[in-house]
């Protein structure tokens, strides 16, 4: 009888616990399902205001209604802006796995290819080739991964959260004027998770103001066109300041310039020993 009494206290006190588990799941379930409500509801309520803000600055509704529709909340970019790289990881990590033999032999390869223009660009702008060569390296392993997110999505999905909100509400505003000003594909927009762009991952505001027409094709493309592209970060350079000392450099994050310094230097060598100077 002692026996059975204590089986149905310990039965009753599962039954009891496991049911204030379910609850407990379930109000967890619901919990986020409304917080997922309301920021999707506060993301809609936030791309409608920046619809009426572009415009007013003079966006066509024509392209208006091509973006603004289709704009989603990238819950990944939130993630990554809270765990940069530059953030997390000590400057030896960070350097030693940016500055790299393959790089520096690929700015060898890319040298040949690209040495008319890039001594062109060096004479107007006063930027060696080697270190437009590490710049590009640095950036996008010279246009092998530009990357893949999409970059109207991630600057509205980051001008709606607090944290940077005036910034990239700025970015995703010229981002939109981008679009309409060299009649780019919105699909074909795409890059890293805050929104910087092509082979040399300019953000929107640095495209439109230093992104010069390489090529002579009409079109500013940073995507396609690697003239583009590295007459564009010769021009960007240049307007930050540039001097051979490299001193103009320490206007980009100051591992990024140390960083770019010593792979310039890397690639500059093996140029010296393997082809024409630089």
């Amino acid at each position: 009888m002692r026996l059975a009494s204590l089986q149905f206290s310990f039965l009753s006190t599962f039954s009891l616990k496991g049911g204030v588990f379910r609850t407990s799941l379930a109000l967890l379930f619901t919990g986020a399902v409304i917080s997922s409500a309301s920021a999707n509801e506060h993301f809609s309520s936030c791309t409608a205001a920046l619809a009426d803000r572009a415009k007013q600055e003079g966006v066509s509704q024509q392209i208006i209604d091509e973006i603004f529709p289709h704009l989603v909340h990238q819950d990944r970019v939130i993630e990554l802006d809270r765990s940069q790289p530059e953030f997390v990881q000590t400057f030896p990590g960070y350097f030693s796995k940016r500055v790299t033999d393959w790089r520096t032999e690929k700015g060898k390869a890319m040298y040949a290819k690209h040495e008319k223009l890039l001594h062109k660009l060096s004479d107007k702008y006063g930027v060696p080739p080697h270190y437009l060569l590490a710049f590009w390296g640095l950036e996008t392993n010279f246009g092998s991964y530009k990357g893949k997110m999409p970059v109207l999505d991630s600057l509205a999905t980051l001008a709606c959260d607090k944290r940077r909100s005036k910034y990239f509400t700025q970015e995703f505003l010229v981002a939109v004027k981008l679009m309409q000003r060299e009649k780019l594909k919105k699909d074909n927009m795409v890059g890293s998770w805050a929104g910087a762009m092509g082979h040399t991952q300019f953000m929107p505001s640095a495209y439109t103001h230093y992104a010069i027409d390489g090529d002579g094709d009409g079109q500013v493309n940073l995507w396609e066109s690697e003239e583009d592209a590295l007459s564009s970060a010769a021009n960007f350079l240049a307007s930050l300041g540039w001097e051979r000392s490299f001193a103009g450099a320490v206007k980009l994050s100051y591992q990024k310039a140390l960083t770019i310094r010593s792979l310039a230097t890397k690639t500059a060598n093996l140029l010296a020993n393997g082809t024409s100077k630089v």
